[in-house]
């Protein structure tokens, strides 16, 4: 349960956070927009892509569009890919615990792990993390909520930057 103080104080830093903010959104959309339209207008924006009067987007260079894609891509793939264990479970003080019992901990460490990667596929985790690492290419920050639904299933959501 959260206080009626701390409720206040979460307000003051949101407003804080949000002034703070201010200088670099038009910046963060324009930005958005001449990199990949597209993309960035599939993302709920407060209006739709803008190519600056380009008629025929056929007709711009999309060089730039092209190689965030592929950046995005290659960042997701070397950091985390869903194809890779990037992350595994170990056992702190590992040589606290007697033979036996450390290999019986180290194969339920393995086992919850194939249930976390399980559970991060099945979460839409992967394509979110594109999302991520796309505004964190383009934009030079990124923002990524997770939570868990009411059901108990996680679940992660990706923010466009000028949006946060």
């Amino acid at each position: 349960m959260i206080t009626k103080e701390e409720s206040k104080e979460l307000l003051r830093m949101r407003d804080t956070l949000k002034s703070l903010r201010s200088p670099y959104e038009k910046r963060w959309k324009m930005i958005a927009k001449w990199i990949d339209p597209l993309f960035y207008g599939s993302q709920e924006m407060d209006s739709p892509p803008d190519t600056n009067g380009l008629v025929d987007t056929n007709l711009c260079d999309t060089t730039i569009s092209y190689y965030s894609q592929v950046f995005a891509t290659g960042l997701q793939g070397y950091t985390c890919s869903s194809q890779s264990a990037f992350f595994e479970l170990q056992p702190e003080e590992m040589e606290k615990w007697r033979e036996e019992d450390r290999e019986l901990l180290v194969r339920i460490l393995q086992a919850r792990a194939r249930k976390m990667y399980k559970q991060l596929a099945s979460s839409g985790f992967y394509s979110k993390l594109y999302g991520f690492f796309k505004s964190f290419g383009d934009l030079g920050t990124a923002v990524m909520f997770f939570g868990k639904t009411a059901d108990g299933k996680i679940y992660f959501e990706h923010i466009p930057t000028y949006q946060c």
